[in-house]
């Protein structure tokens, strides 16, 4: 019983369309990623080297993100404020 509840609570408008988004995120980067590295080096004419370079940085950029939101979401009360 508690599981119907939970689950009604949770289909509502702003769920389904988060739910999507995401989604559709999640799609969008996964086609995108394994052909940006051919984007770059054929169409670009970027080296390797660079190429991981940027792949790099770009995972880095994005522990960082993640870690300071992660910091500013514990240390403040609301977390709808993120």
């Amino acid at each position: 019983m508690i599981w119907i509840m939970t689950m009604a609570r949770r289909m509502n408008g702003v769920y389904a369309a988060f739910m999507l988004v995401a989604f559709m995120m999640g799609v969008a980067g996964a086609l995108q990623a394994p052909t940006l590295s051919l984007f770059l080096s054929r169409e670009v004419g970027a080296q390797p080297f660079w190429i991981g370079l940027f792949y790099t940085v770009n995972a880095i950029a994005g522990i960082g993100v993640s870690l300071w939101l992660a910091k500013r979401s514990d240390s403040q009360g609301d977390r709808r404020k993120l």
